[in-house]
C-alpha cells in the first residue's frame, strides 16, 4: 500500500488533519472525524468494519449501520483529497497509513516517558486542549471511549507539566517552570496539590510578594468555588512563603503528590482503566453545570463564619473579596465575574421538533443543539452552559425566566425545527431571560440529506451570528448598568458593540477610542490589541477615515504580539489574514484564513474571504463558488452578508458578468448604505458599464465620505499599489468615475 507523505492528525484540542504543505483537510462529517480519531488511537491504526459500525451506529440495525459506514467512508474519501492515500478501506477492515503518520496524542504519550527537558517541552507544546474537545456525538459507546482516552491524556499532560516545571526550575529556567506549573493548574484549577506546585515555583522564581499575590488568587478561587478555606497544606505553604522559608534560597522541596507517581498510560492498550490522579476533595462540576442555592451557602456560612473571620482577616495575607462573600448570591457573583472578564453567559436550550416523523428527527434536533453549543463554546467571550446541563431541560415545559435564575445566565437560545420529506427549516430566538423578550431571531433552511451534516452546517452557519448578537446585547446591558466610566472589560464590550454597528466613520472612531482606552488601562490586554487591529483593518479596507488615521504597521505589531502569546487564536489569524490581503500578501492571507477556519469552523465568513482571494489571484470561478458556499451556509440576516455580495461582484466582474456584478453591488450597498467602499465600488461598476450619470453620483458620495482615499486613488503612491493587486479593473473604473466628477 502506498504511504502518504507528511500527514499529521491533531486530536488534542480542535481536530485537524494536515498535509506536509500545512493545508488542512476539512472533514465535514462529525462521524467521519470520530472514525479518523478512533483509528488514530488504535495500536495498528486499524479496526474492523463491524467494530466501527457498532461504535458509531450501534443503535441501528446491522444492515443500516453497514450502509451508514459506507456512506461515511465515501464522504471521508472526498474530504481527504489532499491526502488521498491516508485511508485504506478493505473488505473487513479500515486502516490509516501509519508511516509517516504523526498523531499528536500518541506523540505526547511517547515523549511523556522522557526525562529530557527538550522532549518534555515538546510534549507540553502538543497538549493544545482536551482530547477531541470539539467532538461529542451523543453516542454512548463512542462518548465513553472518548472520555476514557481524554482522562488518560489529561493525566499524561499533568505528569508532563509537573515534571517540566521541576526540571526547568532545577535548570534555572524560572519562566518556563512557572509556565509549566500554570498549565498544570489550568487542567483543574481547584486541585490544590497542583496549586501548591505553582505557588512553590512563584516563590522560587518570582519572589515572596509575587507568590503571596498568587496565593490570594488561590484563596479567592477556593472560597468562590467551595465556600470554604483552602486545605491546611495550602495554608501552611503560604505561611512558609510569608516567613521566607520557601523562596529562591530554599532547598528543593518534595514534589506535590500525584505528579511523578501517576502511571503513564500505554497507547498500545485497547482496554484499560484511565490513569487519573486522585483528587484531594470531591471535584464539583464546572460552574455552568451547578446551581448554588442561597440557603446552602448560608448553611456553610454558619458553620465556618468565625473561622473565616479570624483566618482571613488576621492570620492570612489576603482577605475575602466582595464578589465572593458567603452571603452573596451566585447570580451576583456571576454578574461581577462577567463584568470583570468581559464574558457573556448563555444557555442553548434543547431545540424542539414537530412530532410524528420518527426518532431520526429527535436525533437531529439533539445533534443540532449539541453542535451549536460546541461552536459557541469556542468563542472566549462567551460562557456556554454545557450540553449535559442543557439536556436536563429536554422534553420539559420551561419558563425562560426561571431557567435564567437557576443557571445564572442572562440569555437563552431557543429553537424549533420543522422537517418534511424534502426540507428542513429551523427557527432560532435569542431571549433575555429576565424580561422574556426576544433580542434577535433567525432562521435556516436546508434540503433534507445527511441529517448529521445538515445539523453541523446549520450550527456552523448561525454560531457566529449568535456571538455577534450576544456581544451587542451585553454591551447595551452594560451601558445601562454600569455607565460610561466602567472597568476595562466594559470598555472592550462597548468597543466591540460600536464596531458591529457597521462600517461607518462614527462607529469605527468610537470603537477605536474605546479599545485604545482599554489598552492604556491594561497594556497586556490581548482583547484590546485585537480590537485595535480589527478596527484598523476595517477602516483601511473600507476607506474609512479616522482621526488620527488607522496605522497598519501598529496593527501588525499588535497582531504579532497576540499570536506570539496565543498562537491558536482563530480571531488573531482571521484579522491577520485581512491585514495581509490589504498589503497584497495573498498567499499568506489565504493560509491565515484557512488556519482561522481550521481553529473555529463557525468563522464561515472565512469561506467568502478565501473566495475573494482566489478571485484576486486569478481564479474567479472557483472564488465565486466559495463565496456562494458561504452565502448558502449563512442565515438570511447574517451581519457580514453585504461583504459576501461585494466579493461576489468582484468575481462576477472578473468573469465578464457585468450586469450580475452590478446587481450584487446594489445588494451590498443596500445592506451597508453609505459605506465608502460600497459607494466607490458602485461608482466603478457604473463607469465600467457606461452609466456615467450613476457613476458620477456615487463618485461624488465616495469623495465626500473618503477625501483622503480619493486623493490616494487619483494620485497613487508606489507603496500603495498592493491594495489594487487583482482589482485593476475596479480601481480603473473608480478613477474614471472620480475624474469625470472632477471634470
Amino acid at each position: 500500500m502506498t504511504r502518504p507523505i507528511g500527514v499529521s492528525i491533531r486530536l488534542l484540542g480542535q481536530f485537524a488533519v494536515e498535509t506536509a504543505s500545512g493545508h488542512p483537510a476539512c472533514i465535514r462529517s462529525r462521524k467521519a472525524r470520530a472514525l479518523v480519531g478512533y483509528l488514530a488511537m488504535k495500536p495498528e491504526y486499524r479496526a474492523s468494519r463491524e467494530e466501527l459500525a457498532t461504535l458509531l451506529w450501534g443503535d441501528t440495525p446491522d444492515a443500516l449501520a453497514r450502509h451508514s459506514l459506507r456512506q461515511c467512508l465515501s464522504s471521508l474519501r472526498a474530504d481527504l483529497r489532499l491526502a488521498p492515500t491516508l485511508l485504506s478501506a478493505e473488505r473487513e477492515g479500515i486502516e490509516l497509513a501509519a508511516d509517516p503518520l504523526i498523531v499528536d496524542a500518541r506523540e505526547l504519550i511517547t515523549l511523556s516517558r522522557s526525562t529530557r527537558l527538550e522532549e518534555l517541552s515538546r510534549a507540553a507544546s502538543l497538549y493544545r486542549g482536551d482530547f477531541l474537545a470539539d467532538l461529542i456525538l451523543d453516542i454512548d459507546e463512542f462518548d465513553a471511549w472518548s472520555r476514557q482516552e481524554g482522562e488518560r491524556l489529561r493525566a499524561t499532560a499533568a505528569h508532563v507539566f509537573g515534571a517540566l516545571a521541576r526540571l526547568s526550575g532545577e535548570c534555572g529556567d524560572g519562566e518556563r517552570a512557572i509556565d509549566a506549573a500554570e498549565r498544570l493548574v489550568a487542567l483543574e484549577p481547584t486541585r490544590e496539590d497542583w496549586q501548591r506546585t505553582a505557588l512553590r515555583m512563584w516563590a522560587r522564581h518570582r519572589g515572596r510578594d509575587a507568590a503571596l499575590g498568587r496565593a490570594k488568587d488561590v484563596g479567592e478561587l477556593i472560597g468562590r468555588e467551595f465556600g470554604v478555606l483552602p486545605e491546611k497544606e495550602t495554608r501552611a505553604l503560604i505561611d512558609a512563603i510569608d516567613r521566607g522559608t520557601v523562596g529562591p534560597a530554599a532547598p528543593d522541596e518534595p514534589q506535590a503528590p500525584g505528579l511523578d507517581q501517576a502511571p503513564i498510560p500505554d497507547v498500545a492498550s485497547t482496554v484499560e482503566v484511565p490513569a487519573t490522579i486522585p483528587p484531594t476533595r470531591p471535584q464539583p462540576p464546572r460552574w455552568r453545570q451547578r446551581t448554588w442555592s442561597i440557603t446552602a451557602m448560608a448553611a456553610v456560612g454558619v458553620a465556618v463564619l468565625a473561622w473565616v473571620i479570624a483566618e482571613f482577616t488576621v492570620g492570612w495575607p489576603f482577605g475575602i473579596p466582595a464578589a465572593t462573600s458567603l452571603a452573596e448570591s451566585p447570580k451576583a457573583r456571576l454578574d461581577a465575574a462577567s463584568v470583570r472578564d468581559s464574558v457573556t453567559p448563555v444557555v442553548v436550550l434543547p431545540f424542539t421538533v414537530d412530532t410524528g416523523n420518527g426518532p431520526e428527527d429527535e436525533t437531529f434536533v439533539r445533534t443540532l443543539t449539541h453542535d451549536l453549543i460546541g461552536y459557541l463554546a469556542r468563542y472566549p467571550q462567551l460562557r456556554v452552559v454545557s450540553d449535559q446541563t442543557s439536556d436536563l431541560y429536554r422534553g420539559r415545559a420551561v419558563d425562560i425566566a426561571k431557567v435564567g435564575a437557576e443557571l445564572n445566565v442572562p440569555y437563552a437560545i431557543v429553537g424549533h425545527a420543522q422537517l418534511d420529506d424534502g426540507h428542513v427549516r429551523v427557527t432560532f430566538n435569542l431571549v433575555d431571560t429576565a424580561s422574556r423578550l426576544n433580542v434577535w431571531s433567525g432562521q435556516a433552511q436546508r434540503d433534507r440529506a445527511d441529517m448529521a451534516l445538515v445539523a453541523d452546517e446549520i450550527a456552523r452557519g448561525t454560531a457566529r451570528s449568535f456571538q455577534i448578537q450576544l456581544t451587542s446585547a451585553d454591551a447595551r446591558h452594560r451601558r445601562g448598568a454600569f455607565g460610561p466610566s466602567s472597568e476595562t472589560a466594559d470598555l472592550l464590550v462597548r468597543g466591540r458593540a460600536a464596531e458591529q454597528l457597521g462600517p461607518w466613520s462614527a462607529n469605527m472612531s468610537e470603537a477605536m477610542r474605546l479599545f485604545d482606552e482599554a489598552l492604556q488601562r491594561d497594556p497586556q490586554s490581548a482583547a484590546a490589541m485585537l480590537g485595535i487591529a480589527r478596527v484598523t483593518v476595517m477602516a483601511n479596507g473600507n476607506f474609512i477615515e479616522l482621526d488620527p488615521p488607522a496605522n497598519l504597521d501598529r496593527a501588525e505589531r499588535l497582531l504579532d504580539d497576540v499570536l506570539t502569546r496565543q498562537p491558536n487564536s482563530p480571531t488573531a489569524h482571521y484579522i491577520f489574514a485581512q491585514l495581509q490581503r490589504i498589503r497584497g500578501r495573498y498567499p499568506q492571507s489565504l493560509q491565515s484564513f484557512q488556519r482561522a477556519l481550521e481553529l473555529n469552523p463557525s468563522f464561515i465568513f472565512a469561506h467568502a474571504n478565501i473566495g475573494n482571494l482566489l478571485t484576486r489571484m486569478g481564479d474567479p470561478r472557483e472564488g465565486l463558488k466559495r463565496i456562494q458556499e458561504y452565502m448558502r451556509m449563512a442565515p438570511p440576516n447574517e451581519p457580514a452578508m453585504g461583504y459576501g455580495h461585494l466579493f461576489a461582484a468582484e468575481a462576477q466582474l472578473a468573469l465578464g458578468e457585468k450586469q450580475a456584478a452590478l446587481e450584487s453591488m446594489l445588494r451590498a450597498n443596500a445592506l451597508f448604505p453609505g459605506s465608502p467602499r460600497m459607494q466607490g465600488f458602485l461608482a466603478a461598476i457604473y463607469a465600467i458599464t457606461g452609466d456615467h450619470a450613476n457613476a458620477a453620483k456615487y463618485a461624488a458620495a465616495f469623495r465626500r465620505s473618503a477625501p483622503r482615499a480619493t486623493h490616494n486613488i487619483l494620485e497613487p503612491a508606489p507603496q500603495s499599489t498592493s491594495r489594487e493587486d487583482g482589482l485593476t479593473e475596479i480601481f480603473d473604473g473608480l478613477r474614471l468615475a472620480l475624474s469625470e466628477f472632477h471634470g
